[in-house]
């Protein structure tokens, strides 16, 4: 019973920090959902060419904020002087899932999610100064399938993907 407190009690503080440590969340409308994502936008000089923006995509069952804190993309982002964006993939039975296609068209309900990261993109270069030839797409596990799918339907948006663990769906 200890050994379960103690669980419980580090995931609600890893929820918690991870958004002070790892970036700030916003959210916008994109068809019937409040979408979330978080960016990590380090400090950064003026740059009359834009800076790069990573968008990573998280695994089923995780989150946009798990995603930048496994994969130490804050740190990089820090060093290599680009932007994150870590949107979250919505909640079906319990377990965050991105629309990938095939069979995941009926697990997420039809969900548009190429659309929302579409939108993301487009809220992204509104909002920080993203230089539109270097947007990459990074991901693990499901989101790796997101990946694929994204850079086949959004090829004039995205410059290249970044997978690992997921295979084209």
């Amino acid at each position: 019973m200890k050994y379960w407190k103690l669980t419980i009690l580090s995931v609600i503080l890893t929820c918690f920090t991870s958004q002070f440590v790892y970036g700030q969340e916003f959210q916008f409308m994109y068809g019937d959902s409040m979408r979330t994502y978080v960016v990590h936008a380090p400090d950064l000089d003026p740059n009359p060419n834009g800076y790069p923006l990573v968008i990573g995509l998280h695994g089923a069952g995780s989150y946009g904020a798990q995603f930048i804190a496994t994969a130490f993309l804050a740190r990089k982002a820090n060093q290599e002087k680009f932007i994150i964006a870590a949107p979250n993939a919505l909640i079906y039975n319990f377990v965050s899932w991105w629309n990938a296609g095939d069979g995941y068209e009926e697990i997420c309900n039809g969900t548009n999610d190429v659309g929302f990261i579409s939108a993301l993109i487009d809220t992204m270069i509104k909002n920080y100064n993203i230089d539109i030839t270097r947007i990459y797409v990074m991901a693990h596990s499901s989101g790796s399938m997101m990946a694929y799918r994204v850079a086949a339907e959004l090829s004039h948006k995205i410059a290249a993907i970044a997978t690992n663990s997921g295979q084209m769906v």
